[in-house]
């Protein structure tokens, strides 16, 4: 049983790493191929991390602010990382990105957003100036987005490598079973016939599935191919690959939020009693200074307290029912459902 574990375990790791892969030459292609400035709001990112990297600060006035974009007034960690990892670049001197406004013969046709610069041969690889600044901050939130691929499997993990499968026998446990099954027992050869015998009552109840069976239709659930398939469908989404290769911070909120729920998922579970609730404050502070549509992450830091409490008192949470420690609720359902009386032979 162990090495078919190893196997299973190997096999799962191969396609894994398979997944990332693929989505890591897709979305660097995506990073390439889609022209700079196309994604919603890369401009405002790309000048509020400029910002940052040239000054080494934070913009302090509203000349600064405007200057640096409309995002300057949000949350500033995917910028501080962006400028982290730019700073060095000089940007003094061509090329540089030629926007539309800078010149009257350029307004012609009026543009903003996506088409506020000339795409020009400038772009094209080996990048140099402003374009290795950007295509950096694009490598940087393709990185964020692995992470996140990583996280999402380990979320999964969580909730359908719990149920352990019995193996079926093999062939040397059925041959030491078989001679021990069809011994009889002396003192039954000793009982007197029964006169009038009554035939056995038919059971009229279908049979119950055994979740722990690996015959189970239940045994799918806690396959190989489940806790890949979150990972799969969230690598291969285009508007993933594409938000996720963009200059700007929904990457890192989305690691960041992905790293909260893998967290709280384990401290329901009893796992890291001394630090897991300064991990989960320090991941929803994080979130905080990313973006604010992270508000509302420390409420669930409130509720997963909750459940910890009501389980160390024996109560119940949120309406439900008190859960056995070590129980799995399918098996539990089927023992109950074993438990009920046959009905009466007509």
């Amino acid at each position: 049983m162990p090495a078919r574990r190893r196997l299973t375990s190997n096999a799962m790791n191969w396609r894994l790493f398979l997944i990332l892969a693929i989505y890591l030459i897709l979305a660097v292609a995506y990073s390439i191929v889609v022209p700079i400035g196309r994604g919603a709001d890369e401009w405002a990112h790309y000048w509020y991390a400029q910002f940052i990297a040239d000054n080494g600060r934070l913009p302090a006035s509203p000349a600064e602010r405007e200057t640096a974009g409309y995002k300057s007034d949000w949350p500033p960690l995917y910028h501080l990382a962006a400028a982290g990892l730019t700073f060095w670049v000089e940007t003094d001197g061509p090329p540089s990105f030629k926007y539309r406004a800078d010149n009257i013969r350029r307004q012609l046709v009026p543009a903003q957003g996506p088409e506020a610069i000339l795409h020009t041969e400038d772009e094209r690889f080996p990048w140099q100036q402003e374009i290795l600044i950007w295509h950096i901050g694009r490598f940087l939130s393709i990185a964020f987005s692995l992470a996140t691929l990583i996280t999402t499997y380990f979320i999964a993990l969580e909730f359908f490598q719990k149920i352990e499968h019995d193996p079926l026998p093999s062939k040397n446990e059925k041959n030491l079973q078989s001679p021990i099954s069809n011994l009889q027992s002396p003192i039954s050869n000793l009982q007197p016939p029964i006169s009038n015998p009554q035939p056995p009552t038919p059971n009229l109840q279908p049979p119950i599935p055994n979740p722990q069976s690996p015959h189970s239709p239940f045994s799918i659930l806690h396959s190989s191919f489940f806790i890949l398939l979150p990972v799969a469908l969230l690598a291969f989404n285009p508007r993933f690959i594409f938000t996720g290769m963009l200059f700007n911070y929904d990457s890192l909120t989305l690691l960041l939020s992905s790293l909260f729920l893998w967290l709280s998922l384990r401290i329901a579970k009893g796992y890291h009693a001394n630090w897991g609730f300064f991990g989960l404050g320090a991941l929803a502070g994080l979130a905080l200074v990313t973006k604010y549509l992270t508000l509302l992450l420390p409420l669930v830091i409130v509720y997963v307290a909750w459940v910890n409490v009501a389980k160390s008192q024996g109560g119940k949470v949120a309406g439900g029912p008190k859960e056995e420690a070590g129980i799995n609720p399918i098996e539990k359902t089927t023992a109950s459902m074993r438990s009920k009386p046959s009905p009466p032979t007509p």
